[in-house]
């Protein structure tokens, strides 16, 4: 967790709403003065290119907040659309009293700021992703981002991912055909790289690292 306690503490003084699986939390333009911290659950950002297809942007699970302009105290239009992926359950903090807040309290400004720069190094790495060449180096480094982003170490070396993930999804988020996703999941699982079942992920961090030939990476 990047949030400090005392910023948790603060949030958990609002109340909460829960979301199904499927629901517009915000609509792609639309202004607000809240922002939210989501307590259980998990999200997707996407837009909808002119052929009527989704692209997934970013994912957001427990103890994120977004958007991000609204949080800093910015009132611009959402960008994308905020759906839930699972049943969720979201704090929502009227910008305003976050504002005030922060701004009173310099170890809760610095916890917002240093979960913006996880939050941008996470973006980053999508970015990479997405300027790969060939289609099997673009889903290497998509799963790196998921790993790094939503990644929890369950034993040595082996991380669970945690969002379900369909292979449709994962197709979005690279913007690849789902049959060209699905061959090569198959060829990583083949590897020893990734595990799935159930949309959910198990990734051995060196031997993606080794496949990736991204020694840089190992400190990250």
């Amino acid at each position: 967790m990047l949030l400090n306690e005392e910023l948790i503490a603060y949030f958990k003084k609002f109340p909460s709403r829960k979301y199904r699986k499927d629901s517009i939390v915000l609509y792609q333009g639309e202004v607000a003065r809240s922002v939210y911290y989501i307590v259980s659950g998990a999200l997707k950002a996407y837009s909808i290119n002119t052929q009527g297809e989704e692209r997934i942007v970013l994912f957001y699970s427990k103890d994120d907040l977004f958007p991000i302009p609204w949080s800093v105290g910015s009132r611009a239009n959402a960008q994308y659309y905020f759906e839930a992926l699972t049943e969720s359950e979201l704090i929502i903090i009227p910008q305003h009293d976050l504002k005030s807040f922060t701004q009173s309290r310099p170890q809760a400004m610095q916890s917002i700021a240093d979960y913006y720069i996880h939050a941008h190094t996470t973006a980053m790495m999508r970015i990479n992703a997405l300027e790969q060449a060939k289609a099997s180096e673009k889903l290497t480094y998509t799963i790196f981002y998921l790993l790094q982003g939503y990644g929890q170490e369950i034993h040595e070396g082996v991380y669970k991912i945690n969002i379900s993930l369909t292979q449709q999804m994962i197709a979005s988020l690279i913007g690849l055909t789902r049959e060209t996703t699905a061959n090569e999941l198959l060829a990583l699982k083949k590897k020893g790289v990734l595990s799935y079942k159930s949309q959910r992920y198990m990734v051995n961090r060196q031997k993606l690292l080794k496949l990736m030939g991204e020694e840089s990476f190992n400190e990250l």
